[in-house]
């Protein structure tokens, strides 16, 4: 089994924020990432389609963060 773990993603769930809450989110962690941007869904879909047709792929966590994890404050 594998698992993909994304990290934030523009998704209608940002919707839900207070006024300018999600332009103000997006801006500010995509400044902080590695890419420079926050991922779409169909960025985090890449991973999933890579998991699902690599039949030697097994036991893994791919992290899609786009480099969050390596971020240092």
């Amino acid at each position: 089994m594998n698992a993909i773990c994304p990290g934030l993603v523009d998704t209608e769930l940002l919707d839900t924020l207070p006024s300018g809450g999600k332009e103000s989110t997006l801006a500010t962690m995509g400044k902080r990432l590695l890419v420079g941007h926050v991922a779409g869904p169909e960025e985090i879909a890449e991973a999933y389609l890579f998991a699902m047709k690599c039949a030697y792929l097994t036991g893994q966590r791919i992290d899609v963060d786009g480099g969050s994890m390596l971020y240092q404050a």
